[in-house]
């Protein structure tokens, strides 16, 4: 009976489920760790590609973490659907409820400013062949 009621604890605690970017512009799925119930051995995550129809567990998280990086695995102006259950001995956990989110399409960075040659001078001629 124990095991069912830390499953159950452990289940209903994971409620903030969002993506989002770094100061790089990377993005990452974060959650909220659980507060109280049992102790949470690692997280799974679920990926829809198709709006919430079906749901394949994708990829496995540490207990100790509640992120996940998602540049590697999301392709770019594509659509897809998250959530996150905690699993512990007693089992895996019901899903938070799902987040939907579109990968937004690539941007490349600014160009940056060529570094100044010469202080900003002209570059000067120090072959001695002649410049014409």
């Amino acid at each position: 009976m124990h095991a069912l009621t830390q499953l159950w604890l452990v289940a209903i605690l994971i409620v903030a489920l969002v993506a989002v970017p770094d100061m790089a512009g990377a993005y990452r799925l974060v959650w909220d760790a659980p507060t109280t119930g049992g102790s949470v051995e690692g997280y799974l995550v679920e990926v829809s590609t198709d709006e919430g129809l079906t749901w394949a567990f994708n990829y496995t998280v540490p207990g100790d973490k509640t992120e996940l990086p998602l540049d590697d695995k999301c392709q770019f102006n594509t659509a897809y659907g998250f959530r996150v259950s905690a699993f512990n001995a007693a089992g895996i956990g019901k899903p938070c409820a799902p987040i939907h989110w579109t990968r937004p399409p690539y941007k490349p960075p600014p160009d940056k400013p060529l570094p100044a040659v010469n202080g900003g001078r002209q570059p000067q001629n120090v072959s001695g062949a002649k410049v014409e």
